[in-house]
């Protein structure tokens, strides 16, 4: 845990000093420096920045997407200890959420770098505080008590949800067609940026298609564990053996992961 707030620290000072500036050009603000003897001294010249397209508009998005991968990476790793004691010894769900937590973790670290390569700051601060998913009353991050098997797949099952959602979400946005405005000031038109085709394929094909995958695999697990408590639980049987399938179920984590 230590290792992985570490790491988020040193990306986060690496792309601290992004410019966050709507100034996508750079060359004419250099030309008024040329003629000065030396140029270039000018303690007010300004960096150039990398920033284009739509990108600053979805910055509160991203920043949001990357606490949501941080948060969910941990509570990902509180089930991990959960599972992986004395007491439960369930070495498949363990394993489970411990990959789980390491792909978020990962995925989280690549939002940051996308973040610095286009040119929007990063706020490291925002990212201390997360609030709880709306979409489907899980409670707070973080909050985590000892879970059964099953209440803890659905849980982690509509953690994975939101952040799919929240990716698709990202992806809309960033393909809505750019509009025009009129400019207050004198009364022109102005185009106002939507569209951004290069952070709408980055979120298409680093994060739909995983997340889809691993919603779809969860739901899966959760399901089957349904079905075995079922039948292990049924009024016929003369012993309850809900704990015996439980294990094997176990047991094919296990080897799956």
């Amino acid at each position: 845990m230590l290792l992985k707030l570490s790491v988020l620290l040193v990306v986060a000072v690496t792309f601290a000093n992004a410019v966050d500036s709507k100034d996508e050009t750079c060359k004419p603000y250099f030309d008024q420096y040329c003629d000065k003897k030396p140029p270039y001294t000018d303690s007010s010249l300004k960096p150039c920045s990398p920033l284009y397209g739509a990108v600053d508009k979805r910055a509160n998005q991203l920043r949001k997407y990357i606490k949501e991968h941080i948060a969910n990476s941990f509570e990902y790793l509180l089930q991990w200890a959960n599972f992986n004691n004395y007491k439960k010894d369930r070495e498949g769900f363990a394993k489970l959420y411990r990959k789980l937590s390491d792909d978020t973790w990962e995925d989280g670290i690549k939002l940051v770098q996308y973040l610095g390569k286009r040119g929007v700051e990063l706020d490291f601060d925002s990212l201390i505080y997360q609030t709880p998913p709306q979409k489907y009353g899980v409670g707070p991050v973080g909050k985590s008590k000892s879970e059964s098997e099953i209440v803890s797949l659905a849980k982690v099952l509509d953690l994975h949800k939101q952040l799919a959602i929240s990716g698709n979400s990202i992806h809309e946005d960033s393909i809505k067609h750019d509009s025009l405005r009129h400019d207050s000031r004198d009364s022109n038109l102005e185009v106002e940026h939507q569209h951004d085709i290069e952070l709408a394929h980055f979120i298409e094909e680093e994060f739909a298609g995983k997340h889809a995958q691993t919603v779809r695999d969860l739901a899966g697990h959760s399901n089957d564990l349904q079905r075995l408590l079922k039948e292990g639980g049924r009024d016929d049987k003369k012993l309850d053996a809900s704990g015996f399938y439980v294990h094997l179920f176990d047991e094919y984590l296990r080897k799956l992961y």
